[in-house]
């Protein structure tokens, strides 16, 4: 397991190999599968941004091996790099849209009894 829904959000990490499922779990108990993330992707992002606990657990589905960037070093890399900055802001409207996708198939599935 590499970061569980709840924990504090000290850092992000790069997966350089291997796959890693990232699961939120509802209020009520529910258990949703968000993603399947692999190699050159990047997780933990928004706990670090915000310094809010993490929204999601992530766990490696394959022998994973990842790049961790803690918070500071995350901070320093946005102010030095224009570059790292888009690259993030691209990487977060992703995920909104990703989510926005999902909500839509949720409601679909709901309306049709599904």
């Amino acid at each position: 397991m590499l970061m569980r829904q709840g924990e504090p959000s000290l850092s992000l990490y790069v997966i350089l190999s291997g796959r890693v499922r990232v699961d939120r779990t509802t209020d009520s108990g529910t258990t949703m599968m968000l993603a399947e993330l692999g190699p050159d992707e990047i997780v933990g992002e928004m706990g670090v941004l915000d310094a809010e606990p993490r929204t999601a657990t992530v766990t490696a589905v394959a022998d994973t091996e990842t790049l961790e960037l803690r918070a500071s070093a995350l901070a320093i890399a946005l102010l030095e790099s224009p570059a790292v900055s888009a690259g993030l802001l691209r990487l977060l409207s992703r995920r909104l849209r990703t989510t926005d996708e999902l909500i839509d198939r949720i409601s679909q599935d709901r309306r049709s009894g599904r």
